[in-house]
């Protein structure tokens, strides 16, 4: 195994005592860290469906797979296919579901450990591990069905063999005697692109990295082994489930990821939406996922425009204290440390071309949450070895209380969010699908479990939230449909609902589709609807209304 931190100087400094005292503790502060992400992780459960769509998407695709045999690409397959398999085992069981989102979180941090003991210094280990332990953002995903619980792991999983892949060939093998940890350097590449699609770009992230080191054998062997995965999976969407992977490529390339009639993004466009990006994710979500900067809080007025909230996320100068940090670290890492380079390029390779690709309306930290702790194993691994190199005294403890107070910063917040959790913890273990809930969310639950309970089995409802309604009635009856066009007669609007099969509306908070739709026929054709259920009293009522055709 390579050094973590080769030295240029035989003289012990503070980083090497505090080092030494990690190294005599490491494996203590290790099941630590392993306790405290596992209770934190119960402390903070949340039994709830977030109705924020793709955490019950997921579940719905991975039912559909299993039912109909409708192979999930869109987003990513490899959790929904994990899901398809707990589904078999355990049936439509949310709180299963999320326990194992759970194991994910925790599972994190024990290979985490395992991939980068050694490789890096002990005080850079530790205080990333305890970020991902005991930081609120990452550990709200350990109690709901995104698929970023499974990217955590399968990415600190695939860093366990990557570090040890680049320790071989530090002894420069012949390739006949290492040809199977080549396969298994490339599945786990594939396995990270498939998990994520926008993660593809991390093949070429890896080769960059071989390349800049002048290794163009193992630059080709990264592309030819990942290719050996990728290409019989495109086949077989193709082939076996006639599908391709460009859908969801296809609506980030357009302007207007909901309206494609809009057209595809030009040049300008894309520079638009790299400085808004970078804004937004590299002044603001880096530094406030890690309690650097505070939550700006979405008012009303903020809401109304998107501009003023994204002037309050933006700060050049911490995107320039950003990119100050990755060059110093690029640079101090080069030659001193391949493992943290490799992790700084992964993490800000994904990270980096989010910038870039996702229209500016998303704006959720969730999509760079995943590559934070790869991002700051190569800078904090940089900040070391310049801290260690340099003949400014006073920076090697500054470098060291830096190190151990951030991942202290986020403490606070954790505490605060575990005490409101404490009441609604033990309704969730107990199995309340309603506990917690706001009243019309209360009312479509409601409304949804009637409908998987009385509609028949070949009914479909039109709705606004088709993937939420299929979780809580347990039954693929739901339908999204889109908005009427106000010139639109009720003869047209009728046969494209007849042409989707719908049969009913469901009236509520969330549909505008739908309640535009229900305007049109109402006004003009109110015999064409019978309303059959209701749940609620007032503006958060659920109103269920059948079609007459």
């Amino acid at each position: 195994m390579a050094e973590a931190t080769p030295k240029k100087s035989n003289s012990r400094t503070i980083l090497d005592t505090v080092d030494d005292y990690l190294e005599r503790r490491s494996k203590t502060l290790f099941w630590v860290a392993i306790i405290l992400c596992a209770l934190f992780c119960l402390l903070l459960f949340d039994g709830k469906m977030s109705f924020l769509t793709d955490d019950a998407n997921y579940i719905q695709v991975a039912y559909r797979f299993v039912h109909n045999g409708s192979f999930p690409s869109y987003q990513g397959p490899v959790y929904p296919v994990f899901l398809s398999f707990v589904i078999r085992l355990f049936g439509m069981n949310l709180l299963v579901f999320k326990f194992f989102s759970s194991l994910f979180i925790v599972g994190q941090v024990f290979f985490m450990y395992k991939a980068f003991k050694g490789y890096i210094p002990n005080l850079v280990l530790f205080s990333v591990l305890f970020i991902c332990a005991l930081n609120p953002y990452i550990l709200f995903y350990g109690s709901y069905t995104f698929n970023e619980a499974m990217l955590f792991f399968i990415q600190a999983l695939a860093f366990y063999f990557f570090t040890r892949h680049i320790d071989l060939l530090e002894q420069d093998p012949p390739l006949s005697s290492i040809w199977k940890s080549w396969i298994v350097f490339g599945l786990f590449i594939f396995l990270i692109s498939v998990t994520k699609n926008i993660a593809i770009v991390a093949v070429g992230s890896i080769a960059l990295f071989f390349l800049i080191y002048k290794k163009w054998r193992e630059a080709a062997l990264t592309l030819i082994t990942f290719i050996i995965f990728k290409l019989p999976y495109e086949l077989m969407l193709r082939l076996a489930f006639k599908q391709g992977t460009s859908g969801q490529l296809d609506q980030i390339l357009h302007k207007d990821f909901y309206d494609p009639s809009k057209g595809y993004e030009d040049f300008d466009g894309y520079v638009s939406r790299f400085f808004t990006n970078t804004g937004e994710y590299f002044s603001y979500h880096f530094y406030h996922v890690l309690g650097i900067r505070p939550e700006i809080a979405m008012t009303q007025e903020l809401m109304k425009d998107p501009e003023a909230f994204h002037d309050a996320e933006s700060n050049i100068l911490f995107t320039i204290i950003f990119a100050g940090l990755v060059i110093l670290a690029t640079y101090s890492l080069y030659k001193r440390n391949k493992y943290a380079l490799l992790s700084l390029f992964y993490g800000l390779s994904i990270a980096g071309t989010i910038t870039i690709a996702v229209q500016t309306i998303w704006d959720q930290d969730r999509l760079v949450l995943p590559y934070i702790p790869y991002i700051l194993i190569g800078i904090f691994t940089g900040l070391y070895i310049w801290a260690q190199d340099t003949k400014f005294k006073f920076v090697k403890p500054i470098v060291v209380f830096l190190l151990i107070f951030i991942p202290l910063l986020t403490i606070p917040k954790l505490l605060e969010k575990a005490s409101a959790n404490s009441r609604a913890l033990p309704k969730y273990l107990k199995g309340s699908t309603t506990y917690d809930y706001q009243e019309p969310e209360v009312n479509f639950i409601s409304m949804c479990e009637w409908i998987g309970a009385n509609l028949p089995a070949d009914a479909k409802v039109a709705s606004g939230k088709p993937s939420e309604g299929f979780v809580f009635a347990k039954s693929d009856k739901f339908q999204r449909i889109g908005k009427p066009a106000s010139k639109d007669s009720v003869a047209k609007v009728m046969q494209n609902l007849k042409n989707l099969k719908v049969g009913y509306l469901l009236i509520d908070r969330y549909g505008a589709a739908v309640y535009n739709t229900f305007q049109l026929i109402y006004k003009k054709e109110p015999q064409r609807l019978n309303m059959i259920h209701q749940e609620g009293e007032g503006e958060d009522a659920c109103y269920l209304f059948e079609i007459k055709y």
